[in-house]
């Protein structure tokens, strides 16, 4: 019940957020590239087309600098033509890692506290390559090659995307890109919440990509849901699907918690460490991300990390997520209430994957993950972690203690990898960092 209680709060609140401030979409619109004729696609030296809204937010490269990392800036182009911005830290020559970010979310998510307290700079500082990726639709995925996002004759087609473009087109093409330019065979993967769906996604889809994925860190996975949350009953007194569509007042796929200036100034406003308002936004964050205790929180993160979200996505994205939540299921997206329901298949992933939850998730509860695993084949399940009664899904970002109860296991796993027909062992040298120590071929 406490976990029926945490979805229906938090979808309350994101919805009276689209209320209380309003979009003015005319106004806010920052000044981005909406088609590749200006587009830099790989590297970009200065970084000078990422979106800006400084002093109120700061984007990934400045997040990035002011914990001391040089930051990387490459434009990846998609099979369908979408452009994705990545952003790059680290030793710029160890094992790649491509971090992907969750729901409504972007690749600043990972960097909300400090350089020895967040998982990719720890992994960063071991000598790792980390790579950030960004789905299309956020607000560094706004650009293509010929559609604008904006404009009225061409924005449809551009938010006409659900869960299943972001597995078969977005993941693989950023595999793809940093394998290209690290010269590596295989990366490791890192997913938060629905990241972990699109990371199914692709493999299902996408089989080849079983072999250039040499490990895929699952956290907090959002794929399938138990029928103990008994969601549906949530979703038909809210009346959220149509909501989203009446907000829009179009049934044509549109933009949706798009990132705006005057959100980030609400934020900025109110959940700033010195706010009186702070521990209201502390408490908003345990409605949406699982009770738990909140005495080891980091209060500046949380400002962080609120301040970052809502990044934007498409209406018919989230439409596929409720159909998700209507099923339980991670099933391809129904045009038709009619339609046959099909579920992605699983059993061929050949990948080595790790699953982390906590047993307070509010959105990923232990049934829900039983339910996961269940569906994954079982030769490559190489582990399940729970965090511990005080724990939940927002430690990976929040909390002080993550660095000593969290992230060992992953940095561990990530020591290990195969990578196709090799399996490379990695530990640490003299100068704490990640070094290549043993190479072994697989009979």
């Amino acid at each position: 019940m406490k976990s029926l209680f945490s979805i229906s709060s938090c979808i309350g609140v994101l919805w009276a957020l689209l209320y209380i401030i309003p979009c003015n979409c005319d106004n806010d619109i920052f000044d981005n590239v909406n088609t590749g004729d200006s587009v830099i696609i790989g590297f970009e030296e200065d970084c000078a087309l990422d979106p800006d809204f400084a002093p109120d937010l700061k984007n990934t490269v400045a997040r990035a600098a002011l914990q001391g990392f040089e930051c990387q800036c490459h434009a990846v182009v998609t099979l369908d033509n979408y452009i994705l911005r990545m952003h790059r830290i680290g030793s710029f020559k160890g094992p790649p890692i491509l971090f992907l970010h969750g729901f409504l979310a972007a690749s600043e998510q990972w960097l909300v506290r400090t350089r020895s307290e967040d998982l990719p700079s720890i992994l960063a500082d071991k000598g790792f390559d980390v790579w950030f990726g960004n789905f299309r639709g956020n607000t560094y995925g706004r650009n293509h090659t010929y559609l604008s996002p904006d404009l009225e004759d061409t924005k449809y087609e551009f938010w006409n995307f659900t869960l299943h473009e972001l597995g078969y087109y977005d993941l693989p093409s950023m595999v793809d890109y940093v394998s290209k330019v690290t010269g590596r065979r295989t990366v490791s993967f890192v997913g938060y919440s629905v990241a972990v769906s699109v990371f199914l996604i692709t493999m299902s889809t996408r089989p080849e990509y079983n072999d250039k994925i040499n490990i895929a860190i699952l956290l907090a996975p959002y794929s399938f849901v138990s029928e103990e949350q008994n969601v549906q009953a949530i979703l038909n007194h809210l009346h959220i699907g149509e909501r989203i569509q009446s907000y829009m007042h179009i049934e044509k796929p549109m933009e949706i918690f798009a990132r705006k200036k005057s959100r980030i100034k609400f934020f900025n406003r109110n959940c700033k460490p010195r706010s009186i308002n702070r521990f209201s936004c502390v408490r908003m964050m345990v409605i949406c991300f699982g009770s738990g205790q909140v005495h080891h929180l980091n209060k500046d993160a949380v400002y962080r990390m609120l301040n970052a979200f809502m990044a934007g996505t498409s209406s018919k994205l989230i439409d596929h997520m409720l159909q998700m939540l209507d099923t339980g299921k991670l099933l391809k997206y129904k045009y038709n209430e009619n339609d046959e329901t099909e579920i992605y298949d699983l059993s061929g992933i050949t990948v080595p994957m790790s699953v982390h939850s906590s047993v307070t998730d509010s959105i990923a509860d232990p049934a829900s993950i039983e339910l996961l695993v269940q569906n994954l084949p079982e030769k490559s399940l190489i582990g399940r972690y729970l965090i511990s009664d005080e724990g939940t899904r927002r430690d990976y970002f929040l909390s002080h203690n993550a660095k000593d109860v969290v992230f060992p296991d992953i940095i561990e796993l990530l020591y290990r990898v195969k990578d196709n027909q090799e399996v490379i062992s990695l530990n640490m040298n003299e100068n704490d960092e990640v070094e290549v120590i043993a190479v072994d071929t697989l009979p």
